[in-house]
């Protein structure tokens, strides 16, 4: 009644879901987009999307007999380029060092003028007693 082609793809589809899940997915439930070929060879290869690695799969043992991590590309051309990067880093960190320093140095006046006002609006509103609460209205 059932293809075995279609069961033998989706125990393949499963068993490459769970290494991928456990090897290489951040998310709980794995990647879910593998794609697998149509019809089932002994042995063949999936690209995973999540991590770009390459599986090797025994369709007949059930199992991932290889993985190939995806090549990772250089950061930088040369050392001069990775050099100036990390120049460019530290000039931008001792400008947002400078800028908080400032603003630490005016903190002070600016609580103390934030009070005054404050201040100031307490004593331009009169006190009106206390406030009506819905339960007095009854």
């Amino acid at each position: 009644m059932h293809d075995d082609g279609i069961w033998a793809r989706h125990r393949i589809h499963l068993l490459v879901w769970k290494w991928c899940n456990y090897h290489s997915s951040p998310s709980p439930t794995g990647c879910g987009k593998i794609a697998i070929m149509a019809k089932p060879a002994v042995q063949f290869e999936v690209a995973c999307p999540c991590c770009g690695a390459l599986l090797k799969i025994d369709a007949e043992a059930k199992a991932v007999i290889a993985h190939t991590p995806k090549a990772v590309p250089k950061t930088f051309e040369d050392i001069e380029a990775a050099a100036r990067a990390m120049k460019e880093h530290d000039s931008r960190k001792e400008s947002i060092f400078r800028q908080s320093v400032e603003a630490q140095k005016n903190s002070a006046d600016l609580l103390e003028k934030k009070f005054q006002e404050a201040v100031r609006k307490a004593k331009e509103t009169p006190d009106t007693g206390k406030p009506l609460r819905d339960f007095d209205l009854d």
